[in-house]
């Protein structure tokens, strides 16, 4: 599973492999892209950031030394740093350009200063996930995998394990099932973030 890819990182802390960085990709993009988006409005932009904080992270994935052993962590903050220096830049160009500075860029600045551990709700998330996954069937699990993890569609799941489109939407519809009731408890944080998680 993707997340224990990310589990397997040192609790110490250690060089990032670049099992452990696809791993990440998969897993963390949206992630970060929606934390970058509550300080960049404008969501081009924060793709690019979250782009180019991956890229950073590529570069030097052989050099850095995760100290808090969460890779998570260390790409949550690089899109915060990111995120800060395109406001300021933002902030200083309106400055010497004689314009207003819009009030979404100082809402923004302000809200930098929140530490990426305050997104510590998706990592309980990510356990709840991972832990539903794996009480599933063999079956149902197999094909939630490669409809959502490998982005498979339902007549190539049919054709991969033999059976019918039917049966592999009702396989989905049981793992959905389950998620449903184990993830009750963060289920607006779910609607709002991962809004076709349950599709």
């Amino acid at each position: 599973m993707i997340t224990s890819d990310l589990q397997q990182t040192p609790t110490g802390g250690g060089l990032l492999s670049e099992k452990e960085f696809e791993a990440l990709y998969r897993q963390s993009y949206r992630k970060a892209l929606y934390y970058c988006n509550q300080y960049i409005v404008d969501i081009e932009k924060s793709k690019e950031i979250v782009q180019e904080a991956f890229i950073n992270l590529w570069e030097k994935r052989q050099s850095i030394h995760i100290e808090s052993g969460n890779p998570e962590y260390y790409l949550l903050t690089s899109v915060r740093n990111l995120a800060y220096n395109a406001i300021r830049n933002k902030i200083r160009e309106s400055k010497r350009a004689g314009k207003a500075i819009c009030i979404d860029d100082k809402i923004n600045e302000k809200s930098l200063s929140q530490e990426p551990c305050d997104l510590l709700t998706f990592n309980d998330i990510n356990i709840a996930i991972n832990t539903t996954i794996d009480s599933m069937s063999q079956k149902i699990r197999e094909v939630y995998i490669m409809s959502r993890e490998m982005e498979m569609t339902y007549p190539q799941i049919a054709e991969k394990l033999g059976i019918s489109v039917k049966t592999v939407e009702y396989r989905l519809s049981k793992a959905l099932a389950l998620f449903r009731k184990a993830l009750k408890k963060y289920l607006p944080l779910i609607l709002l973030f991962f809004n076709n998680f349950f599709r």
